[in-house]
């Protein structure tokens, strides 16, 4: 329910600016009800404060002021109650008339003018309107709009389309797109790649990259790649200053052998059944360019976009303040209370389903606070910490709260230490002890030791080659010289001069036919079996001539060997995998495993040879887009199951023997941002349809799992079901119901 009050005040006699109050209530509410409007039409803007009592457990306020100015004016609101009503209310300016227009309230603070937020505007009708969104405690809302005639040179403020949706511009027109005509022209700029899947050069995969007058990519064509053997295509639009717009999904088109599909996005409303089979981004109106909404492929996602908004912080708003951080010479974190108002960028993001983030950056780019916001006033904030050489020197995570203490510090968050030469020397991980690095006069890594270690006093040694390669690594517990060492790994380079020599004999390991120069040739690893019982493992790598492993033969615990030989595509897939396993005193056995690729190098079967018997392991069919449609396990048509999606990829449906579908936008609870909503299954013959549906709080997390029966989950509702009631701030479930 809500409650709309057109309230008309007839001007008074005072004209010095000075703000009388004026008490306006709206109608009682209870608690239940949840929406407070109130529309407000004003004869004299700027001599009136309003006021409102907002009730218990509001969740949405939206107050509505109409009002009109004789002069060009610096008009901007001013709140009197609650004191961060500037941060917590959304205040908007727009033009009266049938075709509305929004001003952007700027940032600019000016002696003597109490609202910072403020715009230069001509004379005119206006609507103001004053939001907020969330759960909300009782409390008066009472402020102002200040009106300021301007006296000499001023530049009015532009106004920029309204959509209902912040400061967003408006999207440019629908273009008109060309019928397409078959086969290549040079009329339009293009690059060609095929990449051959065989010596003969004439199988290939073929993709054609388009490009407009301007050279700005517009088309990406895979030829033919379709199961049909249809093109998939793509299309990009821009707006009118250049910028991508519009990024319509890839679709597959026939008949056109390859040319450019100009009419691709009439093509892809066609296919895909929906008005909007495109990704859209509108972007701020300024040089910058940047992002403010971002609306993604179908229409049902046309009323819930991704969002972001540019700002600076505010040291008096809870949300828009951020702690000053500091490390001192001795990398002890210091807290310098807030940031100054205004020295900070901050980045509001909002996803689809109205979760808020925001980034605090400085003036060199630098993350320093990660806001997530729970709900209300409750946030979790990751505050990242650098020295004067930006440095990364504490990672402060949101569980530690308001306790930035040296013992908060060690349980929660994260510190490290460098040398003169920015290497890391020190890191410390939340409730873990500290682990050194040292390292040798070429930066490599050379010693290593965790808490675990220096209670026993040993460290992780690392030995390297002339080239920088790895060649040893272990444990020791003197460090110079090395001594008291066990060798862990060691990794042998360039030739195969290590065979005959010990671990390496026998004819299981045969000489190299091609030269392993710049590659890893051998490795001797420490391993232990069940018993306890520690040795070595001796494994030799083998290649050919485009450097690609084709056989690995390995010792095993077993006394035995592992030998796994490969036979690979033109491409470089796996065609057949080959594994011989021998053991003392057991039969030998190989294994052969074959896999199949389309036209287009989509995997379509696995089949697997034991012991002269060859099953197939899977089948794999793809559906126009190319993905998987169906997967046959064994050969079995009664095994078989089918994949369904939506429109954007999302794996929506699992048929077969086990059935399941997963719900987003479409849940009880919709969900835009990709969290599922709600899910049903049905598992081997049984008739019951079981499901759950999902709810998640402010930061994405779980936090009911309401189990169902039925096609709705309404039937025995409840009976395992599972709540979360509690998480602590780094999103650790602490209680579980």
């Amino acid at each position: 329910m809500s409650i709309m009050k057109a309230i008309r005040i007839n001007p008074f006699l005072l004209r010095t600016g000075v703000l009388l109050a004026l008490l306006l209530v709206c109608g009682s509410f209870t608690a239940a009800q949840s929406v407070f409007r109130a529309d407000t039409t004003l004869a004299v803007a700027d001599r009136h404060p309003l006021s409102f009592q907002i009730p218990q457990g509001c969740r949405e306020v939206d107050v509505t002021v109409r009002f009109s100015i004789g002069d060009p004016s610096l008009f901007g609101p001013s709140f009197f109650s609650p004191a961060d009503g500037a941060s917590l209310y959304e205040s908007r300016l727009l033009t009266g008339g049938p075709e509305a227009m929004e001003y952007e309230l700027k940032y600019r603070p000016l002696t003597g003018y109490p609202s910072a937020y403020n715009a230069y505007v001509p004379a005119g009708s206006y609507i103001a309107r004053i939001s907020r969104q969330g759960e909300m405690d009782a409390h008066e809302l009472r402020f102002a709009f200040v009106i300021d005639n301007l006296v000499g040179d001023y530049t009015l403020d532009t106004p920029v389309p309204y959509n209902g949706s912040g400061h967003v511009p408006s999207p440019d027109p629908a273009p008109s797109y060309a019928t397409p005509s078959p086969g290549r022209s040079m009329d339009r700029s293009h690059i060609l790649r095929r990449d051959m899947l065989d010596t003969s050069g004439n199988l290939f995969l073929e993709t054609l990259s388009y490009f407009d007058g301007l050279g700005r990519p517009v088309q990406t064509l895979r030829a033919g790649a379709s199961p049909s053997g249809a093109d998939l295509a793509d299309f990009t639009d821009y707006d009118r200053r250049g910028r991508v717009w519009r990024v319509w999904r890839q679709v597959p088109v026939s008949g056109l052998d390859g040319a450019f599909v100009s009419d691709l996005p009439e093509r892809a409303v066609s296919f895909t059944s929906d008005s909007r089979p495109y990704e859209e981004t509108l972007r701020e109106e300024s040089p910058l360019g940047r992002p403010l909404q971002v609306t993604g492929v179908g229409s049902a996602w046309l009323g819930h976009p991704s969002a972001l908004r540019y700002g600076t912080n505010d040291a008096d708003s809870p949300l828009l303040s951020c702690r000053r951080f500091t490390v001192t010479s001795s990398g002890v974190l210091s807290d310098g209370g807030l940031y100054p108002s205004g020295s900070l960028e901050v980045v509001r993001s909002t996803d689809e389903d109205g979760h808020v983030r925001l980034s605090f950056l400085d003036k060199q780019g630098r993350t320093l606070l990660d806001r997530g916001v729970l709900s209300g006033d409750s946030y979790a904030d990751t505050y990242y910490v650098y020295d004067s050489r930006g440095l990364l020197r504490h990672v402060l995570t949101p569980a530690m709260g308001t306790d930035f203490s040296s013992s908060s510090l060690a349980s929660s968050g994260y510190s490290y230490s460098y040398d003169g030469l920015g290497r890391l020397t020190c890191g410390r991980r939340p409730g873990c002890g500290e682990t050194f690095y040292e390292y040798d006069a070429m930066d490599r890594l050379v010693f290593s030791q965790d808490g675990v270690q220096r209670a026993s006093g040993r460290w992780s040694y690392y030995l390297y080659d002339a080239f920088g390669r790895l060649t040893e690594e272990g444990e020791c517990t003197v460090k110079s010289p090395l001594g008291g060492k066990t060798v862990h790994v060691r990794h042998l380079y360039d030739s195969y001069g290590f065979l005959g020599t010990e671990g390496f004999t026998g004819s299981v390991y045969p000489a190299a036919t091609v030269s392993g120069q710049g590659k890893l040739t051998g490795r001797v690893s420490l391993a232990t079996d069940g018993s306890g019982t520690v040795q070595n493992l001796y494994t030799a790598y083998y290649y050919d001539t485009r450097g690609r492993v084709t056989q690995a033969v390995q010792s095993n615990l077993l006394g035995g060997h592992d030998v796994t030989s490969t036979v690979y595509t033109f491409t470089g897939k796996p065609a057949v995998v080959s594994h011989t396993h021998t053991a003392g005193g057991k039969p030998t056995l190989t294994e052969v495993t074959e896999y199949t690729y389309d036209h287009a190098e989509r995997l379509t079967k696995v089949e697997h040879t034991l012991g002269g018997v060859t099953v197939t392991l899977v089948e794999n069919t793809y559906d126009e887009l190319g993905r998987l449609q169906s997967k046959t396990p064994h050969g079995l048509e009664a095994n078989r199951q089918t994949y369904t999606y939506n429109i954007r990829d999302w794996l929506t449906g699992i048929g077969g023997k086990f059935t399941q579908t997963l719900q987003y936008n479409d849940g009880a609870t919709p969900c835009y941002n990709g969290n599922i909503s709600g899910m049903t299954w049905q598992a081997g013959n049984e008739t019951t349809t079981r499901g759950y549906k999902f709810t998640y709080d402010g930061l994405n997390r779980l936090l009911d799992a309401v189990y169902g029966e039925g096609t709705n989950i309404g039937t025995n509702a409840g009976r395992f079901t599972e709540k979360v009631t509690s998480y602590d701030k780094n999103g650790n479930i602490l209680v579980l119901i």
